[in-house]
């Protein structure tokens, strides 16, 4: 959204901004209900979703955070 204020809103004419506005008012209210969905989510697997799970559970390359419980084996036993 950030990127739509910045550069690309500011382009816009009176009557192309109006035709919008509508769509852009969802997609904020959207958007705040995906972060609060995530951040109670990360709250979680940071707190007891993962306990015990450590050694059965995957990082993900691109964020370093816990990303998947691999099921019934070590992660170490994974054969790519």
């Amino acid at each position: 959204m950030r990127f739509l204020d910045t550069e690309l809103l500011p382009k816009l004419g009176p009557d192309e901004l109006a035709s919008i506005h509508p769509d852009l008012e969802i997609a904020r209210a959207r958007l705040t209900d995906i972060k609060s969905f995530v951040r109670q989510r990360m709250n979680r697997l940071r707190g007891n979703d993962l306990a015990g799970l450590e050694h059965r559970t995957a990082c993900c390359n691109e964020c370093l955070q816990d990303a998947l419980v691999v099921g019934g084996q070590d992660v170490g036993d994974v054969v790519d």
